[in-house]
Formats: C-alpha cells, sequence, structure tokens
C-alpha cells in the first residue's frame, strides 16, 4: 500500500512540475510574440493561474 501512494504523490508532483514548465513555455512564447503590456498582463494571469494550482495542490 506505501508504495502506491507514494507513487501516487510523485505522479502528483510529476504533474504540477510538467504544468509548471508549460505556463513557463508559454510565457516564454507570448513575451517574444507580444508586445511587453500585453505580455506583462498574460505573465499575471498565467502566474495566478498558477499559484491557484499550486494552492489546491497543496491543501489536497
Amino acid at each position: 500500500m506505501k508504495p502506491a501512494k507514494r507513487g501516487k504523490q510523485g505522479a502528483g508532483g510529476e504533474a504540477l512540475l510538467l504544468s509548471l514548465y508549460s505556463v513557463n513555455e508559454m510565457i516564454l512564447l507570448c513575451n517574444s510574440v507580444l508586445t511587453e503590456v500585453d505580455s506583462d498582463m498574460l505573465s499575471i494571469v498565467f502566474f495566478s493561474i498558477l499559484f491557484s494550482q499550486y494552492y489546491t495542490f497543496i491543501n489536497k
């Protein structure tokens, strides 16, 4: 039972890391494509989404 539980937690952390990486990729893409003001706004939106996901992940 314990190894399965640890594996589940590891998978969750992996998913969180993957989402963090993909959000970072999205921000880099937006920074390269859009103007500075637009990319700053998008970065704020992405980070707020990421923070809310992280917060719910921690409190599960």
